[in-house]
Parts: structure tokens; C-alpha cells; sequence
């Protein structure tokens, strides 16, 4: 029987690590840039309570509530303030049944707070509307807990599944050159192994 000959293990073992490290890291993106806060939620008044949460990458965080559109757009829109740019209804003067006040807490202490009234940011899905009730800036590192309490009744919505999102807008990391670095690394080692692996002896 033929015997695997150190080289060629050596190419395979090669070929593995490059691309073990390039998926572990792919992996390791997707959990750090995942939001730390995704629940539904009822609009109704009252106060909602998302459990402590770690942040994983330093910056600049929205507090949104998401809707399906569920309803006809422009209704919607109307219904959360929302623009729509020339196809806004003619008839939306009122104001938005997203009322909210809204507490980051981190260790037990207030780190921001705000109003829904004080922040109008919108963003459009393939099958959501998002409306932004606040931003505030965390730490990698610490935990955090965010209590919004709801002061206009807005269960009009709870059809289009509204859920409370919290995610990353902006970061101090240089991300780009991370990931073309941690490629360049994995693809060097795969393209050494394969050599090594098919390389006459």
C-alpha cells in the first residue's frame, strides 16, 4: 500500500487551515455584525424590556422599530411618518403612532436616553419599512439592557409584525482591510498546500 508522503500531508494540512480560517472568520463576522436586539414586539402604550446584551463591535447603534408592509404602503408610511418621496398620500397630516421614550442602561447606569420624537431616520426593505426612534453609541465589550416605553397606542401596526431592532450603523474598525487581509492569508495558504499536495517528488 502507497504511503502519504509528509510533504503531501503537510499540503493538506495546509489546504485546511487556510480554509478553516477564512470560513471561522466568515462565521465570526456574521455573529459580531448580527443584531444585538431583534424581538417583536406590541405597540400598544406601555413599556417593552430587552434583556442585557453584549455589544461586540464599538460604534454608533439605532434603536428602530421594523414593520412588514403588510398594509398598503402609503398607509403605512403615513401611519409610522415615513416619506415616500412623490407618492406620499396627499391626506397623511397626522402625526406618527410611533410615540416612545426610550433608556440604554449599562452595569445598572443610564448611558443615553431619548425621544421618538427627536429622531425621524426611515429605511426601506424588500418586504420591511424601518423607522428609527433613537441612536446612542456602545462599547465593545459591555452589556447592556434598553427599555422603550410606548406613549402613544399604535396597535393599529401590530399587523405588519413590528419588532424592535437594534443594530450597528457606523464602527472604528477598519473592516474592509480586515477582510481582504484574512483572504489573503487564507488563499495564500490553500494555494501552498495545493502545491505542495500536487508537486512531483
Amino acid at each position: 500500500m502507497k504511503t502519504v508522503s509528509k510533504r503531501t500531508w503537510t499540503g493538506i494540512l495546509g489546504v485546511a487551515a487556510g480554509v478553516c480560517f477564512f470560513g471561522g472568520y466568515i462565521l465570526w463576522s456574521i455573529a459580531r455584525s448580527a443584531s444585538p436586539v431583534y424581538m417583536p414586539v406590541s405597540l400598544a402604550v406601555g413599556q417593552v424590556s430587552a434583556r442585557e446584551f453584549p455589544i461586540k463591535v464599538t460604534g454608533s447603534y439605532v434603536i428602530a422599530i421594523e414593520a412588514k408592509k403588510r398594509l398598503p404602503l402609503g398607509e403605512l408610511c403615513c401611519m409610522m411618518k415615513l416619506s415616500t418621496g412623490p407618492s406620499d398620500p396627499d391626506n397623511c397630516d397626522q402625526e406618527s403612532l410611533i410615540q416612545a421614550l426610550w433608556i440604554v442602561r449599562s452595569e445598572g447606569q443610564i448611558v443615553d436616553h431619548g425621544n421618538s420624537n427627536d429622531d425621524f431616520g426611515f429605511s426601506f426593505g424588500n418586504d420591511t419599512v424601518e423607522r428609527s426612534i433613537g441612536h446612542f453609541r456602545a462599547e465593545s465589550g459591555n452589556h447592556y439592557t434598553l427599555d422603550v416605553n410606548f406613549t402613544r397606542n399604535a396597535a393599529a401596526l401590530d399587523v405588519t409584525d413590528p419588532h424592535l431592532v437594534l443594530r450597528r450603523v457606523d464602527t472604528t474598525e477598519p473592516v474592509e482591510a480586515e477582510s481582504v487581509a484574512v483572504f489573503v492569508l487564507s488563499l495564500f495558504a490553500v494555494v501552498i498546500g495545493l502545491r505542495l499536495v500536487f508537486s512531483r517528488h
